[in-house]
């Protein structure tokens, strides 16, 4: 029975360490510096081993126990570090380690300590964040020897304090994801396609944009993205939906379409007697087509007869009488069309008239045939 218990008493304690050890973060490390008051070491945050960029904020429980802090490496990458955050980026993976150097108080007593943390992300190449942890260090503060005290006292050249890194601030995108929006709701059909093209290029120069971009390039991609809108050459379709317009309501008038099917019927009639069988058919054939082809251009004079309205001196405006004015040129068209068909039908008719009225018997010589008897 005790052994049963031992054995279910070492499962439990395995299932346990189990889930501490899966709960904790693989990417977590902790360590511990040692330092005499007065005494500046060397503090590694991060180990970039192959990072395009790595940020996050600094933090500490007790840095009252520093009298200076300040960046001592950025691992070979580029971009801002100060002693509160790290902002770094680089277009080539970046090796080496993030580091701060801190000097404790000389007046620091043994076993004071500070503990520093660190959450960071790191980046890819492309800007994005693909990985993060948690580094804590604690500096803690060790026994000061006598022989420490007596250096102290020969050192009497004050420490110059480092300079305060500049804080870091990122690039600001918000008017390059205003002007893509606004590009977004753009018609290509309204525009040339030069100016189209132009836009095009600066748009995709910004979208490229990120946070790791310097924020001067940022400005300058924005600045020629509002250009390629400012340029933008509208196409002008004025005139050719009045033209459009204007042949739809000739297309649309029951009076003229009735017109029209029969000088179509007319005119196929007309064509089958070009070889017609007698006069009286093909001259009542001619007169059918000529017929509707003077009712026709009886309609379109009608037309023509509405009153223009006076074209303005100055800058044109809407309802100036350019659809009218495209009408006009529309009938003219159709009307020449017609005394074309109606000038080849006449042609064609008399020819086949001066063809009937030729004598088609054989000349005789009739003094030959005296001469013979």
């Amino acid at each position: 029975m005790f052994n049963k218990f031992k054995k279910l008493a070492a499962v439990c304690a395995a299932l346990t360490l189990t889930f501490v050890f899966a709960a904790t973060p693989v990417s977590a490390a902790t360590s511990e510096v040692t330092a005499k008051p007065g005494e500046t070491v060397t503090v590694k945050l991060f180990n970039a081993k192959g990072e395009f960029g790595v940020e996050g904020e600094i933090s500490y429980d007790n840095k009252g126990l520093f009298s200076d802090v300040s960046v001592d490496s950025k691992g070979g990458l580029g971009g801002e570090m100060t002693s509160d955050a790290v902002f770094l980026y680089s277009g080539e993976e970046g090796t080496g380690s993030v580091k701060l150097k801190v000097t404790v108080k000389s007046d620091a007593q043994a076993g004071d300590k500070c503990v520093i943390t660190f959450p960071y992300e790191t980046a890819d190449r492309d800007g994005n964040m693909v990985d993060s942890g948690v580094n804590t260090i604690t500096v803690k503060v060790e026994k000061k020897s006598s022989s420490d005290d007596k250096d102290d006292d020969d050192d009497k050249t004050p420490s110059t304090p480092s300079a305060t890194p500049a804080p870091v601030v990122k690039s600001d995108l918000t008017e390059a994801n205003r002007l893509i929006a606004m590009v977004g709701e753009l018609n290509k059909a309204d525009y040339t396609s030069d100016s189209w093209n132009a836009l095009i290029a600066a748009l995709n120069k910004v979208k490229a944009l990120t946070v790791y971009t310097p924020q001067a390039e940022v400005d300058a991609a924005v600045a020629a993205l509002q250009a390629a809108i400012d340029g933008l050459v509208k196409i002008d379709y004025t005139a050719l939906r009045a033209a459009i317009d204007a042949a739809e309501a000739l297309k649309s008038d029951s009076e003229f379409a009735a017109l029209w099917n029969e000088l179509l019927a007319a005119l196929a009639n007309a064509m089958a007697n070009l070889e017609g069988t007698s006069q009286e058919e093909v001259d009542a054939s001619a007169a059918a087509l000529a017929d509707i082809v003077a009712r026709i251009q009886a309609y379109l004079a009608g037309l023509t007869e509405a009153p223009v309205v006076q074209e303005p001196t100055e800058e044109p405006v809407e309802g100036c009488g350019v659809p009218f004015h495209k009408l006009l040129l529309i009938l003219l068209v159709i009307s020449a069309a017609l005394n074309v068909v109606l000038g080849g039908v006449l042609y064609k008719n008399m020819q086949n008239k001066n063809k009937k009225l030729k004598d088609g018997t054989p000349m005789v010589n009739y003094k030959a045939s005296e001469d013979d008897k």
